[in-house]
């Protein structure tokens, strides 16, 4: 079933913007080990067709990009961008698609009826938006090396506020790119092998034709050269005469003849 990508609402997230820099305790450590673990099951949950390799990508980016102990993940920047730049290098990229379905199934289970459910839920959803939102706007941008220089040199500018405000996110959730997952699967290429060994199939089919022609070509001509005009069925040859057994036999005749 695809996922529905509706507009998912704007949610705080567990740490907020503006606040100060706190101290990465050993019990903070604890709580995110344990909040990466949770993250990693819904991943899979909310995208099963992710391969192991893809969801340790994933992982890693979603640690390597969240701000952690600073207000935005700016400060981040050279962590980001070498953990980008090396996936690139290897043809890889953290999927898009697997964000978007994991911020649906966040959005879905922020409705629950358990309030520390639907909280965690929605501190779920503001990493998976963080992490779409930095790796959209890096794609949008030209690469996480050129996002980031431009929100450096211009840290109040237009491009700034809409990276802060998540808008790079919002705008992949209203309009996602499509799941190369979801394409047909490319026509089998027809190689000079295969092409030969259909000419090969023709000429021996041909040969083959050929010679049945010529064979019942020459055999109907010797059947007519014969005086035959066909062959003779099954079963149509002569039975051979039965003695009449009115007639005298030849011993018969010798004794009539003394």
């Amino acid at each position: 079933m695809p996922v529905d990508y509706s507009k998912w609402d704007a949610v705080d997230d567990e740490d907020d913007e503006m606040a100060a820099p706190r101290q990465l305790t050993p019990e903070r450590k604890a709580h995110h080990d344990q909040s990466m673990v949770l993250i990693a099951a819904w991943v899979r949950e909310a995208d099963p067709r992710l391969s192991p390799d893809e969801t340790l990508l994933l992982m890693g980016f979603l640690a390597v990009q969240h701000h952690g102990i600073h207000p935005d993940n700016v400060r981040r920047h050279v962590e980001i961008v070498a953990f980008l730049e090396r996936a690139a290098v290897q043809g890889k990229e953290p999927s898009v698609h697997a964000l978007l379905a994991l911020g649906q199934l966040c959005k879905d289970r922020s409705q629950d009826a358990d309030a520390e459910a639907a909280a965690r839920a929605n501190r779920v959803l503001g990493v998976a938006i963080g992490a779409l939102n930095t790796l959209w706007a890096a794609r949008c941008e030209g690469g996480a090396r050129q996002l980031f220089d431009a929100l450096l040199r211009e840290p109040t500018g237009a491009l700034a506020k809409r990276y802060r405000d998540s808008e790079f996110a919002f705008e992949c959730v209203a309009a996602p790119p499509e799941d190369p997952r979801d394409a047909p699967p490319p026509a089998e290429p027809v190689t000079w092998l295969r092409q030969m060994g259909s000419a090969v199939m023709l000429q021996l089919g041909a040969a083959i034709l050929s010679l049945l022609v010529t064979w019942l070509t020459f055999g109907l001509t010797g059947m007519a050269s014969n005086g035959e005009t066909s062959a003779p069925a099954i079963g149509a040859e002569p039975w051979p005469e039965v003695p009449d057994s009115n007639a005298p036999s030849a011993f018969a005749a010798e004794v009539a003849s003394d």
